[in-house]
C-alpha cells in the first residue's frame, strides 16, 4: 500500500481491526493517503481558482484594450472631422477671398457692378455684407457724380448759351447805337 501511495495511487481502500503495529501502520497509510487526497483537492481547488483570477484579469486586460482602441479610434475620428472641417473653412475663405479680390478689381476697373454673391458660412457673410456695402455706396455716390456733373453741364451750358445771347444783343446794340 505504501508503495501504491508512493505512486500516486491514492484511492486505496485501506482497512483494518487489527490493534497492533500493523494496524497502527496501517491506520497512519489511510490518514495519510486521505490528507494527501485532500491536500491535493486543495491545491487543485487553488489551481482552478487561480486559473480563473488569471482568466478575469485577461479578459479585463482585453477589455481595457479594446475600450483604448475604441477611445482612439474615436479621436482619431474627432480629429479627421476637425482636420475636414478646418479644410472646408480654408476652402471657404479662399472662395471668398477670391470672390472678394475679383470684385475689387472690377470696381478698380470701373465696373461697380460685380458684387460678392457667393453663399457663405456665418462667420464670413459679414465681409461679404461689408464689400457689398461698399461698392453699393461707391455706386450711390459715383451715381451722384454724375449727376452733380451733368446738372452742372446743363446749367453750364445754359449760362453759356445765356452769355451768346447776351453777347448778341450787346452786340446788336452796339452796332444800332453806331
Amino acid at each position: 500500500i505504501a508503495d501504491l501511495i508512493s505512486k500516486g495511487q491514492l484511492n486505496n481502500n485501506i482497512q483494518t481491526k487489527a490493534k497492533d503495529e500493523t494496524g497502527t501502520l496501517l491506520k497512519a497509510l489511510k490518514s495519510m493517503q486521505d490528507n494527501l487526497k485532500e491536500n491535493i483537492r486543495k491545491e487543485q481547488e487553488a489551481h482552478q481558482k487561480e486559473q480563473e483570477r488569471l482568466a478575469l484579469e485577461q479578459k479585463r486586460e482585453k477589455e481595457e484594450l479594446e475600450k483604448q482602441r475604441r477611445e482612439e479610434e474615436a479621436e482619431r475620428a474627432r480629429e479627421q472631422a476637425r482636420a475636414l472641417e478646418d479644410k472646408r473653412k480654408s476652402d471657404e475663405n479662399n472662395r471668398l477671398l477670391g470672390d472678394v479680390a475679383t470684385s475689387l478689381q472690377s470696381v478698380a476697373d470701373g465696373n461697380l457692378k460685380v458684387k460678392v454673391t457667393g453663399e457663405y458660412d456665418s462667420e464670413f457673410v459679414q465681409i461679404k455684407d461689408h464689400v457689398n456695402a461698399t461698392i453699393d455706396k461707391l455706386q450711390e455716390v459715383v451715381g451722384d457724380i454724375i449727376s452733380s456733373a451733368e446738372f452742372i453741364a446743363s446749367s453750364s451750358k445754359e449760362v453759356s448759351q445765356g452769355n451768346n445771347d447776351l453777347s448778341e444783343r450787346t452786340q446788336t446794340q452796339a452796332s444800332s447805337l453806331e
